[in-house]
This record gives structure tokens, C-alpha cells and sequence, in this order.
């Protein structure tokens, strides 16, 4: 059995009567470990201010249990439909001429049909406020008493007949017994039904309901996609309720807290100031070595803008086009030289020797031809090329080896972008 969080709950079945007012029968568990004890019970409250006298001296999260005037009850043949659209249709066709958006609807899947329960929002949201008002909060909501299922492996053997009287509902079990086909409700029944035993507790027929819906909220954590009756004020009152129990712990906790960290603060606050008057006696002496530092500072950043200015700081020319080449060259080829922008002489009577920027020779070696003339091809389409010209290729057959030379007409600002 997997418990929920909550230590304790009491499960309230309300039956609303003819007049508007209503009736409530409850009973109370708790546990402590995995042992379930009854706590207290009472029957035929009237109000939500008797109620919460009775359950009295704490607030306390109750799974409620709906009946009487105001809640219908339909039978539809087959399975429950997995879509709003296709649940709307069966009921609107049971129903004719009732507004679906009205009503909160909980589907109970049964043998060979789908029990359906309605009840008015504006009937539901009004009691969860009256209840809320009176220091009650509910956490679990359901309509009938098919909680009572919970119940069914704890009961006696004797016990689980085919049909059994629950309060004001005759509950039809499956065929295995482990379940409930479906139920009845028949309120104002004169007979009294047999009492229920579970475990060592014996229970009237009207107590036994309250008791399932609490057990059933005890040891079963409801999540969003499992509550039979999705009300959106529920599971906000039972958000509430399970970080209420962590407020009234931290309530005591927080002036400890507050005060451990007045202390903390004032340590750390007389520590720092410490620390900043030795750190100014160490400025204080050191100031000349501080001044040394800045002046050193500001000859290297000169240094620097004076590299960065004239660009000797950059990677060199002759780098730049070795790693380009390099980059596109396949193996088996062998670069023996590279002249990078290399120098021309001038005309005149007096040469002057110049330099070509756009211009890269390239001396090297292969055993194939068929590598160079593909690496040739490679070349050609880098974008910083603009054309290969002068190519020569020489074959040493006694050695194996071939001689190549070419010239690169390159695109200088291209090749540095």
C-alpha cells in the first residue's frame, strides 16, 4: 500500500436534502507508519460551523463525498469516451436541453456501462467556500460511493455479497468481486443495513461510506489526470493544505533563523571592515610599488597599440600563404621552396629591385603526376587565387621523382580575411 503525504483525513459524506439544506456523516483516520487507526466519527451534522466544531481543535483536510438533491445520476451503455466532444453527446442526449459547462461530471466505468454523476458548479464552489470559511479544507472530491471499492480486499469473505447497501446506495459488485459494477442510489430506505466489519472496526452502513473516501485519499496521492472529479478550488485547497503543514513548522524556525542571521551578518560586517583597514595599511606602504605597476602597465599597452598599429603584430606574409598551401595540399606532395611577393628588377639605368605582393612561386615534388595536376585544380578554385600560370613539371625516371614549379597570381585582402 503506497501512502499520500497526508498523516491524517476524514471523510465527510454529505447528502444535500429536498429543503437545500444538507446532512453530513464523518468519520476520521490517521496513520501512523503504515498502521490505520479510526480517530473519531460522528453522524447527521448540519452545518459547516457544526462540522468544523466537531472536528475540532485543528483544521482538517476532509475527502468529501456527494448525494442527495442535486446530483444526477445517468447509466450509459459501453465504455466512457476518451474525448470531451464525444462524452458531450450520450449526455445530451440523456439530458436535453442541459448546458454541460454547468456541471462538473465524474465517469465511472463499470460492467458493460459508464456510470456518470453531475452536479452544479455553483453548487459545489458554494459549499467548498462554506466549508473553507469554517477552517475545513477539502481535498479530495467525489460523487456516489465508489471510494467503497478501496474497502472491498479488507472486507470478509462473507461480507462482499453481490449486492451490498452502502448508506443510501445499493452497490452492484463485478463478477470477480474486487470491484463495483455499479450503484443505485436510493435515498429514504426504511430497512437498516447489516453493519460493515474492517479489520477490528465494526460500521454502520452510513459510516462506512466516509470511512472509504478517507482511506481512499490516505493511500492514494491524487494527481491532476487521476481525480475521478477534476475541481479546480480542490486542488487548490489541497496545494494549500500540504504546504501548510511545512509554514507551521517553519512559523517557530523563522526568529532562530532571523536571529542566526543578524549574528552572521554582524561577524561578517566586523570582518570585512577588518580587512579593509589592513588592505589600507598595505596600500599605504605600497604605494610607491603600486605606482611602479601602473607605470609599467602603461608602457606595455603603448608597446602594444604601437605593435598592433603597424601591424607586426600579425601572423607574418610568408606564414600565412605556407598554412594556405599546406591546408590544400594531399598527401605525397612535397614543398622544397616558397617566395612569397617575390622581388623584380626595375628598368632604367639604375635597377631597382621591387617586390610583387600578388605573386607566390611554388617549388616542390611528387612521384605522380596525377596528384599535382589535382592539386592544381584545388588550387584554382580557392577564392583568394586568382590564376595559376607558369607551371613546368619535370620527371626523373631513374629516381622515381618528379619536379614541379608554378606561379600563384593571388588576392592579397582576400587571403588575410
Amino acid at each position: 500500500m503506497v501512502f499520500s503525504a497526508l498523516p491524517a483525513v476524514t471523510g465527510v459524506a454529505l447528502t444535500f436534502q429536498a429543503d437545500g439544506s444538507w446532512r453530513a456523516d464523518f468519520c476520521g483516520i490517521s496513520r501512523q507508519r503504515d498502521l490505520v487507526r479510526l480517530t473519531q466519527q460522528g453522524q447527521d451534522l448540519t452545518s459547516a460551523a457544526a462540522l468544523g466544531e466537531a472536528l475540532a481543535p485543528g483544521p482538517v483536510p476532509l475527502a468529501l463525498v456527494l448525494a442527495g438533491r442535486g446530483v444526477l445520476w445517468r447509466a450509459l451503455p459501453g465504455p466512457a469516451p476518451e474525448s470531451a466532444a464525444a462524452r458531450a453527446e450520450p449526455l445530451m442526449a440523456a439530458l436535453p436541453g442541459v448546458n454541460l459547462s454547468d456541471f462538473y461530471i465524474q465517469y465511472q466505468p463499470g460492467a458493460g456501462e459508464t456510470q456518470v454523476a453531475l452536479i452544479r458548479r455553483q453548487l459545489l464552489d458554494a459549499l467548498l467556500a462554506e466549508l473553507h470559511t469554517a477552517g475545513l479544507w477539502v481535498v479530495a472530491v467525489s460523487l456516489g460511493p465508489y471510494d467503497f471499492a478501496t474497502l472491498l480486499p479488507y472486507l470478509p469473505a462473507a461480507a462482499q455479497r453481490p449486492v451490498l447497501a452502502v448508506g443510501d446506495f445499493q452497490v452492484r459488485l463485478s463478477a470477480a468481486g474486487d470491484g463495483l459494477a455499479a450503484v443505485e442510489y436510493q435515498p429514504g430506505e426504511e430497512a437498516v443495513p447489516a453493519a460493515f466489519a474492517v479489520g477490528n472496526d465494526v460500521f454502520s452502513s452510513r459510516q462506512v461510506l466516509p470511512y472509504a473516501a478517507a482511506l481512499t485519499a490516505l493511500v492514494q496521492p491524487p494527481a491532476a489526470g487521476e481525480e475521478r472529479l477534476p475541481v479546480p478550488r480542490v486542488r487548490e485547497l489541497r496545494a494549500e493544505w500540504s504546504y501548510r503543514g511545512l509554514y507551521q513548522r517553519l512559523r517557530l524556525a523563522v526568529p532562530l533563523v532571523i536571529l542566526v542571521l543578524l549574528l552572521t551578518n554582524f561577524f561578517v560586517a566586523q570582518h570585512l571592515i577588518d580587512e579593509r583597514d589592513h588592505l589600507t595599511a598595505r596600500l599605504g606602504n605600497n604605494q610607491h610599488l603600486l605606482q611602479q605597476v601602473q607605470q609599467l602597465r602603461q608602457s606595455t599597452a603603448q608597446k602594444h597599440q604601437f605593435l598592433t598599429s603597424t601591424g607586426w603584430a600579425q601572423p607574418s606574409w610568408n606564414s600565412v600563404c605556407a598554412d594556405r598551401l599546406a591546408a590544400s595540399m594531399a598527401p605525397g606532395l612535397t614543398l622544397l621552396s616558397l617566395d612569397v611577393a617575390p622581388a623584380s628588377a626595375g628598368g632604367g639605368a639604375q635597377p631597382q629591385a621591387t617586390f610583387q605582393p600578388d605573386l607566390v612561386t611554388v617549388k616542390g615534388q611528387c612521384r605522380d603526376a596525377q596528384q599535382f595536376n589535382a592539386w592544381l585544380q584545388r588550387i584554382t578554385k580557392r577564392t583568394w587565387v586568382r590564376a595559376v600560370r607558369d607551371q613546368n613539371f619535370t620527371y626523373d625516371y631513374a629516381a622515381g621523382v618528379g619536379t614541379f614549379t608554378f606561379t600563384l597570381v593571388i588576392k592579397p585582402a582576400v587571403l588575410l580575411s
